[in-house]
């Protein structure tokens, strides 16, 4: 994601042959809660719904409650001490 020509956040996607892995979602701390890291999310999760991908992994520390509210509130659920992302 970029602003005034400068980087604001990223996400990285790690494209492993059985289970695609969210590696990283990151968003410069004076743009935080302005829905960049929703917006990143939700284009990543869109276009590999369109190539047919019907999942993706992340892994998210228990004390990162932000970033458990992100991806619980774009559906991802628990398995075990993990989030995983039903595509839908």
């Amino acid at each position: 994601a970029a602003c005034s020509g400068q980087y604001v956040g990223l996400l990285r996607v790690a494209p492993l042959p059985r289970q695609p892995r969210i590696g990283l979602i990151a968003v410069r701390g004076e743009y935080r809660r302005r829905g960049i890291a929703e917006a990143l999310l939700a284009e990543v999760l869109d276009s590999a719904y369109r190539r047919g991908i019907a999942w993706m992994a992340a892994e998210v520390k228990q004390s990162n409650q932000a970033a458990i509210a992100l991806f619980e509130g774009v559906g991802a659920r628990r398995t075990g001490s993990n989030l995983e992302l039903v595509l839908r």
